[in-house]
């Protein structure tokens, strides 16, 4: 994954799962660090397996994370709600 925060949602999204991970120089400044980035994994093969070990080794915390889906399930039924007028 590489991302940039933006004022899109998937972009904050990606950038919370990455930070969340503790990789947080998948998240370009920029869109031209965005694209020097994409570049320099799909060329640098030590880099992008370095980053592919730390993925793995930290992944669990993403599924192991139930505060964080709770809190995408409430948002979810605040902004149903909100629109339904209940």
């Amino acid at each position: 994954i590489v991302t940039r925060e933006c004022n899109f949602m998937r972009g904050n999204f990606a950038s919370g799962i990455l930070k969340k991970m503790a990789i947080p120089e998948l998240i370009a400044k920029t869109d031209n660090a965005y694209v020097e980035l994409a570049v320099r994994l799909v060329q640098d093969r030590l880099y992008r397996n370095q980053i592919e070990d730390r993925i793995i080794q930290t992944r669990d915390i993403l599924y192991d994370d139930i505060e964080s889906i709770r809190a995408f399930e409430n948002f979810l039924l605040r902004k149903v709600e909100h629109s339904s007028g209940i």
